[in-house]
C-alpha cells in the first residue's frame, strides 16, 4: 500500500484534533460550541502545526500526539477549555510544550518534585561537606565512613607543591601501584592509599610522571 500523502495525513490530523475537543466538550455541561466552530478551530491549529513544522515528519506527528493526548485528558480540564474560548491562539497551542498542556495539579506536582530535588541535592552537598576529615567508601555493604590519618586531615593549603616544586619520583620507590591506577579506584570514591586521592603530590605531577616513564616503556617494547 502506498504510504498517506501530506493531504491525507493532514485531514487525519484535522479530524484527531477535532474529535478529542468534542469528547471533552460533550462532558462539559456548561460549554456549548456548534460543531463548525469546533472544526474550524481544528484546522486552524492544524494550519499552525503545518507552518510551524513544515511538513508532516516526526515533529508534527509527535505535536499531534502530545496535544491530543492531553485534551483528551480526563483530569485535565482546562487545557481543551482554554483552545475553545480562543484563550489561547491556534499558534500558541503548537508552541506550547507537554508540561505546559499539562493541567495546573499536575504541573504544580512537577514543580514541587523539582524543589525536592534541588532539596535533597543541597543535603547531599551540606552531609559532605559536615563529613570534615571522612572518607565515604562504597563497598558490598553499603556506604562506610572512614577517618583520614592526622597527618592528612592537618595538611594545610601552604603545604601543596607545584608540580616543578615536587621531586623527581620514580614507579616503585615512592609511587605505589594505588597512586599509579588513579583514578580507576573501583567504586571507591578516595582511595586511602592513593598519594593524589589523600594529596600527597598533584595530579599534574602523576601525570608527568607517567609522560616521563612512558617513552622507555614503548622503548623496551621495540627492542624486543
Amino acid at each position: 500500500p502506498k504510504p498517506p500523502n501530506d493531504k491525507s495525513t493532514r485531514s487525519i490530523v484535522v479530524k484527531g484534533v477535532r474529535d478529542a475537543l468534542k469528547e471533552k466538550l460533550e462532558k462539559a455541561k456548561d460549554l456549548n460550541f456548534a460543531p463548525e466552530k469546533v472544526q474550524k478551530i481544528a484546522e486552524e491549529i492544524e494550519i499552525a502545526m503545518f507552518g510551524t513544522f513544515g511538513d508532516v515528519g516526526p515533529k508534527y506527528k509527535a505535536k499531534y500526539r502530545s496535544l491530543t493526548y492531553n485534551i483528551k485528558d480526563t483530569k485535565n480540564d482546562g487545557l481543551f477549555r482554554r483552545i475553545l474560548l480562543r484563550d489561547l491562539s491556534p499558534i500558541e497551542v503548537v508552541g506550547m510544550s507537554a508540561d505546559e498542556y499539562a493541567s495546573k495539579e499536575l504541573q504544580e506536582w512537577r514543580q514541587q518534585e523539582a524543589k525536592k530535588d534541588i532539596e535533597a541535592i543541597k543535603a547531599h552537598e551540606l552531609d559532605l561537606l559536615s563529613l570534615g576529615n571522612t572518607y565515604v567508601m562504597k563497598s558490598h555493604k553499603g556506604e562506610q565512613v572512614i577517618e583520614k590519618d592526622d597527618d592528612v586531615s592537618k595538611q594545610s593549603v601552604t603545604d601543596l607543591k607545584l608540580p616543578d616544586e615536587l621531586p623527581d619520583l620514580t614507579p616503585g620507590e615512592d609511587i605505589g601501584k594505588r597512586t599509579l591506577d588513579h583514578p580507576n579506584h573501583g567504586d571507591v570514591k578516595v582511595e586511602p592509599l592513593c598519594d593524589v586521592c589523600t594529596g600527597k603530590i598533584s595530579l599534574e605531577a602523576l601525570v608527568n610522571l607517567k609522560l616521563k616513564h612512558t617513552p622507555e616503556k614503548e622503548s623496551r617494547s621495540k627492542d624486543r
